[in-house]
């Protein structure tokens, strides 16, 4: 008897520790609602969850590695990232906004207008009617999900997905928080970031005369959206409940909540 609830109660640690420790990791756009998520889970689950915000292509790697249960992205995995042992989930969908010191009378540019910008063509707010002053380029840094995305729908790379905005010395940052920051800062600065983590200190503008909305984004009337993405091993069955939470209908309410698209 003694021997048999030895086996019961070391089963039982057993369980508990595979509930416990779920490392996820990857994009900054994706982490805020994510850490959303994780607190909400983890109030009705014994679960304890870190999250590591290190940028979309740092997330693939390290859940493709197996250094992190769930990988993080906002884009899309390339060719050489996919392979038949991962499962890819779209948890969600957002807009990719652009956004202005509150300072900067400008409140609409054009998907062309963006082009011009970033690719060096046109480097003063005087030429879209604003005031005289220096347009300052602020961008992700290279492996972020959000500037490969911002850069595809506004046509800024060569035949060899090169950047132009590289050429054009443009403020570099690995955050979107860093974006912010740098946004308000400048009057003359120019940056992009997710839908959801537009704050009242900047001046999200219109595209294309369309504002970045749950509507607009449906409909395609807003020109630049993307997906959401949770990657993870198809074997990892910790991971897998976690991300059918999110799937369900509690974590597409957050989703949602958090300003974003459900896919659910």
């Amino acid at each position: 008897m003694k021997k048999f609830l030895i086996i019961v109660i070391g089963l039982w640690l057993v369980g508990c520790s595979y509930q416990e420790g779920l490392e996820v990791s990857g994009s900054t756009s994706v982490a805020p609602v994510m850490e959303k998520l994780i607190s909400d889970y983890q109030s009705n689950h014994v679960a304890n969850i870190n999250l590591t915000a290190d940028g979309s292509s740092a997330g693939i790697s390290a859940a493709l590695e197996g250094v992190s249960d769930i990988g993080m992205s906002s884009r899309a995995l390339s060719k050489d990232e996919f392979n038949n042992d991962i499962d890819v989930n779209i948890i969600g969908i957002d807009a990719i906004v652009v956004v202005l010191n509150k300072d900067n009378k400008i409140t609409n540019l054009s998907i062309q207008d963006l082009h011009d910008i970033y690719c060096g063509k046109k480097n003063n707010w005087q030429d879209f009617g604003g005031e005289n002053i220096p347009i300052v380029l602020v961008s992700r840094e290279n492996g972020s999900g959000t500037r490969d995305a911002f850069e595809d729908s506004i046509k800024a790379k060569d035949a060899n997905k090169a950047s132009y905005v590289d050429l054009y010395n443009p403020v570099i940052v690995n955050s979107t928080g860093a974006v912010i920051e740098n946004v308000k800062q400048k009057k003359g600065a120019i940056g992009y970031m997710s839908m959801g983590s537009v704050i009242q200190d900047i001046k999200a503008i219109s595209l294309n005369n369309y504002q970045a909305n749950k509507s607009n984004v449906i409909k395609k009337l807003y020109p630049i959206s993307r997906e959401f993405y949770v990657i993870s091993k198809k074997n990892n069955i910790k991971a897998k409940t976690f991300i059918n939470y999110i799937l369900n209908e509690d974590g597409q309410h957050i989703i949602e909540n958090e300003g974003f698209i459900r896919v659910k």
